[in-house]
């Protein structure tokens, strides 16, 4: 019976992710019990109930904040916590689906989060960009890249917007509040020079935007792909109306990197998104998992440990894990913020730590 219901939950959450993309904004009181997720079809029956291969010294219920329900990172998340929680022992982790990476840090900040998802790791850490008013953060220490996130301005294809300087008076959906998506959308528009005075630009649920773009109530949305593979909530744009994806200037993403650490440039390979049969040059940031500096030495060792050498079993609750893998786990953290040491001691192990990073102390 409490398999049938945790089953179920996850049911739900999917389901959920016709109210709000990954990052949305309004289902942050929502956590999902690493449990809840299930294997693929095509996953080993034995997957989910494999002995324990390692113990905490003590019992650690811990959280870690995502995205939306549904969301990508949402449903990494669940699948890691669900891989923890069958090879550690003592350890209990629950997913909370969340705004997305502005919230995470900030949640992070006041204690109601152990480990949390952002694309603006350094901001968050030295206080700029969307954090300017909340202040340097020093709580955050850096477990891992897992990885890319990458924007698409999406316009319908019989739309006469050709290109992303014709946005003058136009309304411009940038992602939901408190999103990855939505601050590198910002970021771009900002370089484009475009502002509250010249565009209606607007912040709405990733499926509701979809939806607004496909009756015509607003003339572009920005959306993403992560883990290689389109945001889920596309699939109901590009499946039922033709639609394109308008080129971002290399020049303008330049403008946009030097507003932040966390941007870099970045290409989506042709084909990737239905509608784009070309590279797309794009602005990016890396899917960063940091921890508070109160997780212990132990715990973060651990949980990096046990994420990086169990791929193929993450592989089973989520196909995109695939992506992770410990060579590129520093790959697009900030160095300037510090790595947690639980972190930095199983890097050193596995022979790919870079001393260009630093060690952060833990509480």
């Amino acid at each position: 019976m409490k398999k049938s219901v945790l089953s179920m939950i996850l049911v739900v959450s999917m389901l959920t992710a016709t109210l709000a993309g990954c990052g949305g904004s309004s289902v942050s009181s929502n956590s999902v019990p690493a449990s809840s997720a299930v294997p693929s079809e095509t996953a080993p029956s034995s997957a989910a109930s494999a002995p324990t291969t390692a113990a905490l010294s003590e019992k650690a219920d811990l959280t870690w904040g995502t995205g939306t329900l549904g969301g990508t990172i949402q449903l990494m998340g669940t699948a890691c916590a669900s891989v923890l929680q069958s090879e550690i022992d003592n350890l209990t982790m629950s997913i909370q689906a969340t705004g997305g990476s502005i919230e995470n840090c900030r949640l992070l900040s006041t204690g109601d989060i152990d480990i949390g998802h952002t694309t603006q790791m350094y901001d968050a850490y030295v206080g700029e960009g969307p954090f300017a008013e909340d202040g340097a953060n020093d709580k955050i220490l850096a477990l891992m890249d897992i990885y890319n996130v990458e924007s698409v301005a999406i316009v319908l294809d019989k739309s006469e917007i050709q290109s992303l300087e014709d946005l003058k008076g136009k309304n411009v959906v940038l992602g939901p509040t408190g999103s990855g998506i939505a601050s590198m959308a910002t970021a771009v528009m900002t370089a484009y020079g475009y502002d509250s005075s010249n565009c209606n630009m607007l912040n709405l649920a990733n499926d509701q935007a979809v939806d607004a773009l496909k009756d015509g109530t607003v003339d572009m949305i920005w959306g993403f792909c992560s883990a290689k593979n389109p945001a889920s909530y596309l699939e109901s744009l590009y499946s039922s109306v033709d639609c394109r994806a308008l080129a971002q200037d290399p020049e303008k993403i330049a403008v946009a990197c030097s507003n932040s650490k966390d941007f870099f440039q970045s290409t989506i390979a042709g084909g990737t998104l239905p509608f784009q049969q070309e590279d797309y040059i794009n602005l990016a940031a890396p899917a960063e998992e940091f921890a508070s500096a109160r997780l212990s030495e132990e715990a973060a060792y651990m949980i990096v440990k046990t994420i990086c050498e169990n791929v193929d079993k993450l592989e089973t609750y989520f196909a995109p894990a695939k992506c992770i893998n410990v060579q590129d786990a520093l790959h697009g953290l900030p160095e300037e913020v510090p790595i947690h040491p639980g972190a930095a001691k199983y890097y050193k192990e596995a022979g790919v730590w870079d001393d260009s990073y630093t060690i952060g102390t833990i509480d």
